[in-house]
Formats: C-alpha cells, sequence, structure tokens
C-alpha cells in the first residue's frame, strides 16, 4: 500500500484462498495465492488431489511467515479464520510472531464513504469503480472455480486447472492495485483505531489500539511471548508486558486546557524532531487533541516512539 506510511519497511504480501466451500468444517482449502509486494511475483500452492490440502496449508503457512504485512479482502473474516481451522485439523501450527493483517475490505467499508454509495462492496466491483477492471484476463468467479476443481479432480485437464489458477492470480493482483490506489484514506486514524506494525531489529510489535482519551493516552498492543515480564511505573508513563500472552499496556497522563488535550514532552524519553516537523508541537508541549478532532499522527508517533524506547532492550535486541 504505497500511500500508506505504516506499510514502509514492511515486508508485505498480498493473500487469497480458493476453498470449495464457505465453512471450513465442510469445505477445504483448493489453492492459496501469495504475491510479493516488493517484486510482484506470485506463489501459488495447488491442491492436484483433496488429500493433498495439508501439503498445501503447510506451504503456505510457511512463507506467510516471512512477512510482516499481508494484505486480504476479507480476510479478517473469511481467509484467516478458514486457515486457521483448516491447520489445525491437521495439527500444523499457526501461531507465529505478531504481524499486520490489512484487511482492504474492511477499511474500505469503514473509512471510504464512497461505499455506501456502491451496490456492493464485493472486489470486482470496487475495481469498477476505481477503474482497475480491464486489468483481468480471468473469466470465472469463485463459484465457477469450485465446479471446475470437481471436474479438474475427475478428469486431471490442465485447462481446468489453469482456470482456476489464473482466477486466483487475477485476484492478488488486482487486490494489489486496489491497495495501491487509495490515496484517500485517512491512514493515521486507521492506524490508530485498527493497528499497526513497529519492526525492531530482531523483534517486532503490533500496536493495536491507540485511544486518546482526555486524562490518557492507552495503548495496547501485542509482542511475542516468553520473553522476561516488563514493568515501568514511571513519574510520567506506565507500562506493563505480560510474558505469558506477549500483551502490552502503556498509559500515557495527558493535561487537559479548554478543549485541548496535550503531553508534555519535555518529561518523555522522546525525539521532538518528529512532531515539530509535523505540526501540533509548541514550547515543549504535543498536541493530540483539540475538541473532537483526534491529531492521529502524534498519537501513533508518540505511542511507538515511547514503546521502542522503553522496551528497546527487552524487544528489539
Amino acid at each position: 500500500m504505497k500511500y500508506d506510511p505504516y506499510a514502509s519497511g514492511l515486508h508485505t504480501a498480498v493473500f487469497d484462498i480458493e476453498t470449495t466451500g464457505l465453512s471450513p468444517d465442510t469445505g477445504q482449502i483448493i489453492l492459496t495465492g501469495i504475491l510479493d509486494v516488493s517484486d510482484g511475483s506470485v506463489v501459488q500452492h495447488f491442491a492436484g488431489h483433496p488429500s493433498e490440502e495439508s501439503e498445501v496449508l503447510q506451504h503456505t503457512i510457511d512463507a506467510l511467515n516471512r512477512y510482516d504485512a499481508v494484505i486480504t479482502y476479507n480476510g479478517d473474516s473469511f481467509d484467516w479464520p478458514f486457515l486457521r481451522k483448516r491447520a489445525a485439523k491437521y495439527g500444523l501450527h499457526t501461531e507465529r510472531s505478531p504481524f499486520i493483517s490489512i484487511d482492504v475490505y474492511r477499511l474500505l467499508k469503514q473509512y471510504w464513504p464512497q461505499a455506501a454509495r456502491l451496490p456492493n462492496v464485493k472486489q470486482t466491483t470496487v475495481e469498477a469503480a476505481l477503474g482497475l477492471s480491464k486489468n483481468r484476463a480471468d473469466i470465472i468467479d469463485g463459484a465457477e472455480s469450485v465446479q471446475l476443481y470437481r471436474q479438474y479432480v475427475r478428469t486431471g485437464e490442465a485447462a481446468l486447472r489453469n482456470d482456476i489458477l489464473l482466477h486466483n492470480s487475477d485476484d492478488i493482483r488486482q487486490l494489489a492495485s486496489i491497495a495501491d490506489s487509495l490515496s484517500f484514506l485517512p491512514y493515521h486514524r486507521i492506524a490508530a483505531e485498527r493497528g499497526f506494525l513497529v519492526k525492531g531489529a530482531q523483534r517486532s510489535i503490533l500496536i493495536q489500539n491507540v485511544d486518546v482519551r482526555a486524562e490518557k493516552v492507552a495503548v495496547q498492543a501485542q509482542a511475542e511471548r516468553g520473553m522476561m515480564p516488563v514493568s515501568i511505573y514511571a513519574e510520567h508513563y506506565t507500562l506493563e508486558y505480560d510474558s505469558t500472552d506477549g500483551r502490552i499496556s502503556l498509559d500515557i497522563p495527558c493535561e487537559s486546557r479548554d478543549e485541548y488535550v496535550f503531553v508534555d514532552a519535555k518529561v518523555l524519553p522522546v525525539n521532538t524532531e518528529e512532531f515539530e516537523r509535523d505540526g501540533g508541537y509548541r514550547d515543549g508541549f504535543i498536541l493530540l487533541r483539540e475538541g473532537d478532532d483526534i491529531r492521529y499522527r502524534a498519537a501513533c508517533a508518540l505511542s511507538r516512539q515511547l514503546l521502542q524506547t522503553a522496551m528497546k532492550e527487552e524487544l528489539n535486541g
């Protein structure tokens, strides 16, 4: 997502699955496709027979574990739960280090007013709205791919397999194009409300939510489990890392005056150059809220800097 400043520097993939049904209890995975955003290369894992599903799953899990960010279309509700449940059936492990799931469908539904004026928010409908339809070469949809797969299992006809592969590759290539067209999204607000990844040299932190209140900034985050517990009760912030589940809680007390909410940067271990450059910084104070207007950029930057500084020895080597 070239317009998303929070995706900069992350190893990012686009991911999609084809299945024989909508329920992982009765259906299974036919095919998975992964596009590497850095070079546009596509890798597909295809089950030539239903008995090969576990092999497809293992290859897919291994491949996805190499990425910091994964873009999907309705993946949070469909692709990820389906993958995890089918993997559990074979005793395959899907737990991994923190990463950011970027579900474009959810972003458009929540943050793009135009979505409400479309007949639906299917991927092909969004492609048409953004002028991307001409880039498709496939001639089938998801439902048809299921029918073709059943025929392929019976006949082994290469043309059927190729049509299914083409549909999947078009889906992920088109989704990559959609993600690169979303210059209109409020990325700083999205980062605060839906999370962003802070990539470290050795380990990363997934900031899940940044909530700017009148009395404090409350940050919820996730790191790897099993490291030494951390409890920091400084005068101007508190931080807790629970080694059993990897959860991090960070609270930064704020000051309020009239309709303004701000923090005193002079007493916090942060570099103020970023705030001076982006605005909202004056006389040593970082403005986080003015009435109903939340300064999401500043809130996210403050949370990121403080987490990195406070936990660098434990989480960043």
